[in-house]
């Protein structure tokens, strides 16, 4: 045991320090290189929702972004980071609404991964579905929420359902008396016409029209409640096919848009913004 000793170990105490400091900075160099490989950055595909930034805005829907934000967002458009280095590249823009409207972005991001805790971070700052993110495109300030990250999104299939809804009155929503719409509205709308998406996928489709003259709660003088007919009102309803994703048994349309009975959501056309009320759902 005497000459193993001798004969494996006494080579070790002829190491000098600087020898021991070499070696160290050898293995330090080696675990840096490995730790820096597996952190390598990649490019992945992220999609976020534009929010108002609470420092700046503060108008009424949060969920909601102006339309000059929403139009200087375009597919191509190239963030860079402070070395100049290209970080971010926008692929599809998907935009609904007028004035404020509700935009997607889906980009393409340069990330770095975590491999021990699975997790990415951009711009130094953790890349998480729900998580906020911030970049600036054209001059322009924008502020997100993650929807979706590559290899975690919910792959959510696309489903195409018929419902019908009618017309309802928004511009004096406290009315008792009838539900019905001016006569222009209802002329405005027509069969065929369809709500197309920034790519140009259609997600709404109007297949049926009927229009009947409104109904008109009156109150007799002797106090009876009794149904007539508005003459300057019209009851309005409509076929709608729609394209929709499903989760827990619930429609939602326009990503976040649930499509309950008894709930409006947004119609937009070539030049109407209608909100029709669903009144029944086919699957």
């Amino acid at each position: 045991m005497g000459d193993f000793i001798k004969k494996y170990f006494r080579p070790i105490r002829k190491i000098k320090i600087l020898d021991w400091v070499v070696v160290t900075i050898i293995f330090g160099l080696i675990i840096f290189l490995i730790v820096l490989t597996l952190n390598r950055s990649r490019w992945i595909t992220i999609e976020f929702k534009i929010v108002q930034n609470p420092t700046y805005f503060s108008f009424s829907n949060p969920e909601t972004t102006p339309y000059w934000v929403a139009e200087n967002v375009r597919p191509g458009d190239v963030q860079y980071n402070n070395l100049g280095q290209k970080n971010l590249q926008v692929l599809n823009v998907t935009s609904w609404g007028f004035n404020y409207r509700q935009t997607w972005v889906k980009a393409s991001v340069n990330v770095k991964y975590n491999p021990t805790e699975k997790k990415y971070s951009f711009q130094y700052q953790p890349l998480e579905i729900g998580r906020p993110i911030d970049v600036s495109l054209n001059g322009t300030s924008i502020h997100g929420i993650v929807t979706a990250i590559q290899g975690f999104t919910d792959q959510r299939p696309l489903y195409n359902i018929t419902i019908k809804a009618r017309l309802v009155d928004t511009n004096t929503p406290y009315s008792v008396a009838t539900l019905g719409v001016d006569p222009w509205i209802a002329d405005a709308v027509d069969e065929g016409q369809i709500m197309t998406d920034e790519s140009g996928r259609q997600v709404a489709k109007i297949v049926n029209k009927d229009v009947t003259p409104a109904e008109r709660v009156i109150t007799t003088s002797d106090g009876r409640v009794l149904t007539g007919e508005d003459p300057l009102k019209k009851d309005v309803y409509l076929t709608i096919q729609l394209s929709v994703t499903r989760t827990n048994n619930t429609y939602f349309f326009m990503e976040d848009t649930p499509i309950k009975i008894g709930l409006s959501f947004p119609l937009f056309l070539k030049h109407e913004l209608l909100y029709p009320l669903v009144t029944q759902i086919q699957d």
